[in-house]
């Protein structure tokens, strides 16, 4: 049997104290209970219904004024991107978050390494899957007019 892996280390380097309050606030009560969340993010929670809490799988810590955001075996990367975007939506942050995260497997089995990038705003959120942009260039290979 196969062990799978996300693993990935950054900092939200965002200096509105409130929001980075908020944020390990909203980690904590989505790995805990929905009710420990701040009054707004609860209301946005069912509002945009969010999937139900489970844990993100990451660890967290104020380092150097930034939130350091790590994950060693699991991270659930689309829902931490959501959240990460309603606070800044709340506090009208005109910021961008980004950050990686590599894929990987305890047995060398083909398609079960890569990665993705993520880039989040108040407005919108992004994941780019290294798998995808293989599939796409191969494809797009195939298909073209000029290859030889």
């Amino acid at each position: 049997m196969a062990n799978y892996y996300d693993m990935t280390s950054f900092n939200i380097e965002i200096k509105n104290q409130e929001f980075i309050h908020d944020l390990t606030t909203i980690i904590y009560a989505y790995d805990e209970d929905i009710v420990f969340a701040p009054k707004w993010f609860q209301d946005v929670f069912y509002q945009e219904n969010f999937p139900e809490p489970e844990p993100l799988g990451i660890d967290y810590s104020i380092e150097n004024d930034m939130l350091w955001i790590r994950a060693e075996e699991y991270f659930n990367i689309s829902i931490f991107a959501n959240i990460v975007r309603v606070a800044l939506k709340h506090y009208n942050l005109n910021d961008c978050v980004c950050f990686e995260v590599s894929h990987s497997c305890s047995k060398m089995y083909i398609d079960q390494f890569g990665g993705s990038g993520v880039f989040i705003t108040k407005d919108n959120v992004e994941i780019f899957s290294t798998s995808d942009w293989v599939r796409s260039k191969k494809e797009a290979h195939r298909l073209s007019p000029y290859k030889k």
